[in-house]
This record gives structure tokens, sequence and C-alpha cells, in this order.
């Protein structure tokens, strides 16, 4: 995940971020370190910082989803997830 990065070329700090976004500090840090996080959070983060999931998740290989056969960039599309 390309959090850190975008967030430090965007000039913003955790804080910020937090503000801007209204996601707990600790979370956002967790996700820097880990480098994962909810589809949920990624979307919100993605808004945020005003990038797409693939900015911002770009380092996440994209597989085929199972209920659909579009490309998926997480382990589970969307559809499956919602259930369609």
């Amino acid at each position: 995940m390309n959090l850190r990065s975008i967030r430090k070329e965007k000039n913003i700090s955790v804080p910020k971020l937090v503000e801007m976004s209204g996601i707990h500090y600790r979370t956002i840090q967790d996700i820097e370190k880990r480098g994962d996080c909810l589809v949920s959070t990624a979307k919100k983060l993605a808004a945020t910082l005003d990038v797409t999931l693939n900015e911002l998740c770009g380092d996440l290989e994209t597989n085929p989803c199972a209920g659909c056969e579009k490309e998926a960039l997480f382990p589970e599309c969307v559809c499956l997830i919602q259930g369609k």
C-alpha cells in the first residue's frame, strides 16, 4: 500500500489525515506499518487523498474474481463481499 508515500507527497501529516478522513490515528499508523486495510477504509482514504484505489493499493496483485471473473484489486472482489 502506498499510503505513506502519497500522504508525504501531498504534504499531509497523520494528524491532518485523521482530521480529513475521520479514520482513527492508530488505524492510519497500522495501515502504514502493515500495508493493508479493509476495502471500506481504502476507499475512504483514496477519496480523501483524491487518488484511485489502484494508486493507493498499487503494490497489490490483481486476481480474477471467482464471482464475476473481472480483475479484482483485492483478494475478494466487491461483488463477493456484497453477495452479488
